[in-house]
């Protein structure tokens, strides 16, 4: 802006124009020129104001893509930020699951008498029970995760993909 604002000021001043006409001056053996003789510096004052203008518009222009790169780019990051976060979930709610089933095998397996000794299907309907409850512990979470939380998710993904769809038809429109 500030050399548009210099070029716009020197082209305000017809005098400072026929002094910067140094082939006129050279030509002549070093008089001034009248303040008449200033079309050729105005032209080419005029032609780079012109295309500091367009650079501007130019630098304008890329600093928007910038913008809307680094936008997409932090979504992309979230994206994989929040599929970390849900594999660390998973894996956590595997460990609970079996922390499930080892725990009545611990107090099961620690040589006090309880009176299933004696029983021939109490060890199946004990190791029965342990791995349903280790199961639901792991199912039940994770298919809420799956058909609750994540579909609510899933439909934002939907929107943000359209979103990014949009703005790029919109680049391709504006090139055109």
């Amino acid at each position: 802006e500030s050399m548009i604002f210099v070029l716009t000021e020197t082209l305000a001043q017809d005098e400072d124009m026929a002094n910067m006409n140094l082939t006129w001056i050279d030509e002549n053996q070093g008089r001034r020129p009248s303040v008449k003789d200033h079309l050729e510096v105005e032209a080419i004052l005029e032609t780079s104001r012109r295309e500091v203008q367009q650079i501007g518009r130019i630098l304008v222009e890329i600093n928007e893509r910038i913008d809307d790169t680094r936008e997409v780019l932090n979504i992309s990051l979230d994206s994989q930020r929040n599929r970390i976060l849900t594999l660390n979930l998973q894996t956590s709610l595997l460990t609970l699951s079996l922390t499930a089933i080892a725990v009545p095998a611990g107090i099961l397996g620690m040589n006090i008498p309880l009176g299933l000794e004696e029983d021939p299907n109490a060890f199946a309907t004990v190791i029965r029970a342990m791995g349903l409850v280790g199961l639901c512990m792991y199912i039940i979470p994770v298919s809420y995760l799956y058909y609750g939380f994540f579909r609510t998710s899933r439909n934002r993904v939907k929107e943000v993909v359209a979103l990014q769809n949009l703005v790029h038809d919109m680049d391709v429109v504006e090139r055109t």
